[in-house]
């Protein structure tokens, strides 16, 4: 297997850990404040970012493997349709009921998104960055 094609399948997990690191710190940041609104939008915004990269990091490579079944793609295709009803119960739950901050629902909703991007963005302007490490097997 090459290296270009290993990192591609290492990144999403790279992206997943950076996006859960970043939630973490940001929410102890945003702990120490009296705004415990816009905790709750960013916590509840970035927990659905998270559940959502979490979902297709999962379930696309099981759809995409040669031996799947058709039940198994339909139920696959089932529980990636699922997504939608949680995301409106994620921002009612955040902005209606805990009155969260719909800003930072949205700030919540754009960090893995944003970690993607500038990934992607470093990895273009030094790409002999991973170079160096070596592979377990």
């Amino acid at each position: 297997m090459s290296m270009d094609k290993l990192e591609l399948n290492r990144a999403p997990h790279r992206a997943l850990r950076t996006s859960i690191v970043l939630t973490v710190i940001t929410s102890l940041l945003l702990s120490g404040t009296p705004h415990k609104d816009v905790l709750t939008g960013f916590g509840i915004g970035a927990a659905l970012s998270i559940f959502s990269l979490l979902s297709l990091i999962l379930l696309v490579p099981m759809q995409l493997r040669p031996r799947t079944t058709q039940g198994a793609r339909i139920i696959g295709i089932l529980m990636l349709a699922a997504k939608l009803p949680v995301y409106g119960f994620g921002v009612w739950l955040a902005v209606g009921t805990l009155k969260g901050s719909p800003i930072a629902l949205v700030m919540g909703i754009a960090l893995v998104p944003a970690v993607i991007t500038l990934q992607t963005l470093g990895a273009l302007i030094n790409p002999n960055v991973n170079s160096d490490r070596k592979v377990a097997r």
